[in-house]
């Protein structure tokens, strides 16, 4: 029998949920007028009935994102659909057991399955797939019902996004999504849904690299693909944790609306909390580590940069607690501070200065346009002078392998010098040095 989802009732307060999974098929039809009054999102998990190999039983695909899918519908109220348990499975070749459809036939269900979704009022779908031949099949449709419908939003997209890759199975390293009957999915029904798991017929395939894509019976005897099979287990547990969302916005601290100003912390702040949150109970079963991306701009404030670095300076003091509560537990958590890195972000953060100004009242423009057009010139072109994303790379692989990493890594062009400079000049220098840098006066 497939396990409930365990989530963290903290974080189903805060995103919506009630911490129990909403099934659509469990509701009455009035109960299902009012979940779509409340919350006109629903989600679709894809899975498969197909061979995965000696050990494990054909619903694995099924079983893994619809497990998902409870626990993502327990924390955000979002209710959840039976999971599709036929996909696109041909490419399994003469390996008994295995049921599936056709490309055209997937892609027609679905629109039908929106169809009667829509006409019940629902209008986000997420197509949550786990099953890598339905990705396809599953961008098509998502496509096709944008085009049907003005009113819906769609998206597909599959529960790891990297599957298995070595972001997730860390015993695999070659063959693309070709990984099937593997460590990863051994480990995950292992913990979901042990009946379904007989480690001891368990066989390892050797992963190998490939340009081309292949029938599994022509690469795998056994219908496995993968290696260290035996070793699965259901408490692997986590080697590290990267955390680099972010997002940006310039612009006067008179100007910055509490709304805006929500948004920037809810993603560079408590979106960051949330997922330390989630991820924590693995990263105790290895003793892994946090290594968070944050900012020279944590130390080092500057004009029309209020919210960002605020942000930043939020989760840099939340870092360094988190630091010290987890010490006693040997989970190292790193704090690394870029300085000016060359990436398409600066375009989204420091772009459009025209179109951002024209939004400010008058009075507001002839205050402080000026000052924000020079200031967004000189900021862009240090950005775009800066270091190449592989230096932040390089520096984010040393502190998730050092065997004692430092607290704090400054990458990047000019991040020493800045970190430095709040300890280094009294205020008022390090004010008249940063309006100077950025070709402002002072009155």
């Amino acid at each position: 029998m497939l396990r409930e989802p365990t989530v963290d009732p903290a974080l189903a307060a805060e995103l919506g949920g009630t911490g129990a999974p909403i099934r659509w098929e469990g509701l009455t039809s009035p109960d299902a007028g009012e979940q779509v009054a409340r919350n006109n999102a629903f989600i679709i998990p894809f899975g498969a009935t197909e061979q995965h190999g000696p050990h494990l039983a054909m619903s694995v695909d099924s079983d893994i994102v619809y497990h998902v899918a409870l626990g993502v519908s327990a924390v955000t109220g979002v209710a959840v659909a039976p999971p599709v348990v036929y996909g696109v499975s041909a490419s399994h070749g003469g390996f008994p057991g295995t049921v599936g459809v056709r490309p055209e036939t997937f892609i027609a269900f679905v629109e039908d399955i929106v169809a009667s979704l829509h006409a019940s009022g629902l209008r986000q779908f997420v197509l949550l797939n786990g099953h890598a031949w339905n990705h396809g099949v599953l961008d098509v449709s998502a496509e096709k019902l944008r085009v049907r419908y003005d009113d819906a939003r769609v998206r597909s997209l599959a529960y790891a996004t990297a599957y298995p890759g070595p972001e997730i199975d860390g015993r695999a390293d070659k063959g693309r999504s070709l990984m099937h009957a593997n460590y990863f999915e051994t480990s995950v029904m292992l913990h979901i849904h042990p009946e379904a798991v007989h480690m001891e017929r368990a066989v390892s395939q050797q992963d190998r690299d490939s340009f081309w894509d292949y029938r599994t019976d022509q690469v795998s005897p056994s219908g496995v693909w993968g290696r260290d099979i035996d070793q699965a287990t259901a408490g692997a547990g986590l080697d590290g944790l990267v955390n680099n969302a972010g997002i940006g916005q310039s612009g006067p601290v008179e100007l910055t609306s509490p709304e805006s100003l929500k948004r920037i912390f809810d993603i560079n702040l408590f979106g960051q909390l949330a997922m330390i949150r989630s991820f924590l109970p693995l990263l105790r079963r290895k003793r892994g580590r946090i290594v968070n991306i944050g900012s020279v701009g944590a130390r080092l404030a500057i004009p029309f940069g209020g919210a960002l670095c605020a942000s930043k300076a939020a989760f840099e003091m939340f870092s360094d607690s988190l630091r010290m509560e987890l010490r006693t537990e040997g989970i190292h958590v790193v704090v690394i501070q870029p300085g000016a890195v060359r990436t398409p972000a600066v375009d989204k953060t420091l772009g459009g200065a025209e179109d951002e100004i024209a939004r400010w009242p008058q009075e507001m423009r002839s205050r402080y346009g000026a000052m924000f057009r020079i200031f967004t010139a000189k900021a862009a072109a240090r950005e775009n002078n800066g270091s190449d994303p592989t230096v932040i790379a390089r520096v984010i692989h040393r502190a998730l392998t050092a065997a004692r990493p430092k607290i704090r890594y400054h990458a990047g062009k000019d991040s020493t010098l800045l970190a430095a400079l709040p300890r280094l000049l009294p205020d008022r220098a390090l004010d008249a040095l940063r309006t100077r840098l950025l070709g402002l006066k002072a009155s």
